[in-house]
């Protein structure tokens, strides 16, 4: 499928990621998603960004697993994401292509499953808002490989116009290691 494609397919699924972000996550998984490596992607939601991320580990004969818990927002900390009960059919539908593992749960209860230093390639999307987001990345950064990329979504410049904790979470875990494009944070183990 390549490149293209995988960004085509990604622009018909409905999702915030900008077509620049599109763009620089083909590249941060494509340049960092190592031969028969292991990805990780943590709030998958519709499969915009699986898509992608898939796309790089086909190539390189690697492993992509998504975990989330496909309702919407059930404990009501995003409530412009009302629960909805059909996001696991849209997002199976939308990634029947693409080799994906996935599993149907909050992260939270899976961590505790997964060894240390196990993902090349970690792309965290899932709950924006603390507690679950510093959960999300601390436990994200445990699992990742030495050199591996920890990356994620919705790093939000101005706090006045996105009230989510992404942003103050990064900059607490990560001051002075990170790297920032668009609204994509990335962190080298």
């Amino acid at each position: 499928m390549g490149k293209e494609n995988a960004i085509l397919m990604s622009s018909k699924i409905f999702s915030y990621t900008t077509p620049l972000e599109k763009e620089y996550l083909w590249e941060l998984a494509y340049n960092n998603i190592p031969l028969h490596g292991s990805a990780l992607e943590i709030g998958s939601w519709n499969g915009g960004s699986s898509v992608i991320i898939a796309e790089a580990c086909r190539i390189f004969s690697s492993s992509l697993l998504c975990i989330d818990k496909f309702c919407g927002d059930l404990d009501g900390t995003a409530p412009q994401y009302k629960k909805d009960p059909e996001v696991i059919y849209r997002f199976v539908k939308n990634v029947e292509c693409c080799p994906i593992n996935i599993v149907i749960a909050d992260a939270s209860d899976i961590y505790k499953f997964l060894a240390d230093n196990v993902f090349d390639f970690v792309f965290v999307d899932g709950n924006h808002y603390l507690p679950q987001v510093e959960i999300d990345l601390i436990n994200c950064y445990r699992i990742l490989k030495p050199g591996g990329i920890l990356c994620g979504h919705d790093f939000v410049e101005n706090e006045e116009l996105n009230p989510w904790d992404v942003k103050k979470t990064v900059n607490k875990l990560f001051s002075g290691r990170y790297e920032l494009r668009e609204s994509i944070f990335t962190v080298r183990k």
